[in-house]
C-alpha cells in the first residue's frame, strides 16, 4: 500500500505563539478509532508547544454533528485553529457517503466563512481496518492546525 504521509509537507513554525488557541471536535460513532485520534491530536499539540489552557476539546455523537459543534467553538471562542475528527466507515448502504459529502462541504464551507482554517481529520474508509491503519494521521493533523493557526494571509 502506498504511503501518502504528509509529514514533509507540514512547515511547523519555529515558535509557537503562547496564546495559540485550536480546539477539537470528536465525533464519538466509531469510539475505539476517534479516541485514539483525540488523544493523539492533543498529546503532539502539547509536545510541540501548545499550553492545555488553550486546546479545547468537544465531543460529539457523530460526524455529522461536527460542523454545528465547529461553528458554536469558533463564534464562542478566539480560535487559530480547529481539528475535526471523526470516522466515517461504509457499512451495507450509501448512507456514509451522504455523510462524508455533507460534512466534508460544510466544513469548508464554514473555514472559508469564519476564515478559520479546519483541518479535516475525518477518516472516510471502506472497512474498519483501513480507519485503524490511519489513527496516527492524527498526529499530522496536530501539526498542520499548528501550521496554519499561525499564519495569517495577506
Amino acid at each position: 500500500m502506498k504511503n501518502n504521509n504528509v509529514e514533509h509537507l507540514i512547515k511547523l513554525p519555529k515558535t509557537i505563539k503562547d496564546d495559540l488557541k485550536i480546539g477539537i471536535v470528536v465525533s464519538r460513532f466509531n469510539y475505539d478509532i476517534t479516541n485514539k485520534m483525540s488523544s493523539l491530536c492533543n498529546n503532539r499539540l502539547i509536545e510541540i508547544g501548545i499550553k492545555k489552557k488553550n486546546i479545547l476539546l468537544v465531543n460529539v455523537p457523530g460526524s455529522y454533528e461536527l460542523p454545528y459543534a465547529i461553528k458554536s467553538l469558533i463564534i464562542n471562542n478566539k480560535l487559530n485553529s480547529v481539528i475535526a475528527l471523526g470516522a466515517i466507515i461504509k457499512g451495507e448502504t450509501t448512507h456514509y457517503e451522504t455523510i462524508a459529502n455533507s460534512v466534508g462541504q460544510s466544513l469548508i464551507n464554514l473555514s472559508t466563512e469564519t476564515l478559520t482554517p479546519i483541518i479535516f481529520g475525518v477518516l472516510t474508509t471502506e472497512t474498519t481496518k483501513q480507519a485503524t491503519e490511519r489513527i496516527n494521521q492524527a498526529i499530522d493533523y496536530a501539526e498542520i492546525a499548528i501550521e496554519m493557526g499561525s499564519k495569517k494571509f495577506k
